[in-house]
């Protein structure tokens, strides 16, 4: 797995056995958060390219998360 991956990966546990240790719906808890945490990646990396006036934003987010086209 991409190291970017892990690490949202990792954010997501802590957050998670924070939030919802025990809880029935747990990884459901855990893919819902995992999955908002990467769209908040893509959304930093594209404003921070769309502020720079640079395009190709969807490939720098593709590269960000070493995910080929």
């Amino acid at each position: 797995m991409n190291e970017r991956f892990l690490k949202l990966a990792q954010e997501t546990d802590v957050w998670c056995d924070q939030h919802f240790a025990g809880d029935d719906f747990y990884d459901l808890r855990w893919e819902e958060k995992f999955a908002e945490l990467i769209v908040r990646e893509c959304a930093i990396t594209a404003g921070l390219m769309e502020h720079q006036g640079r395009k190709n934003i969807g490939a720098a987010i593709l590269d960000s998360f070493g995910v080929g086209e």
